[in-house]
């Protein structure tokens, strides 16, 4: 058996906790360096979307009408509610 498949089958009698930090010790070895900016990026992103609900200038979605809308069954029901 190729030593790929045999960590595989190893790997997937970890618990569920450890192969998640295992897959994303894995990603992140194939991801690349991130953006160095990006986490200041979102930050900023973050604070202006909550200053726009926070002054009232967004519309709030629950979330079971988004996700809805996200997968595409409001197509078949309307879009009333």
């Amino acid at each position: 058996m190729p030593p790929k498949d045999t960590l595989i089958i190893e790997a997937m009698k970890l618990p569920e906790a450890d192969r998640l930090e295992v897959a994303e010790a894995l990603y992140q070895s194939i991801e690349g360096p991130g953006d160095p900016d990006a986490e200041q990026a979102w930050s900023d992103e973050i604070a202006h979307r909550l200053k726009s609900i926070d002054a009232g200038q967004s519309t709030l979605v629950p979330w079971d009408k988004a996700r809805r809308q996200i997968m595409g069954a409001d197509a078949d029901e309307g879009t009333a509610d």
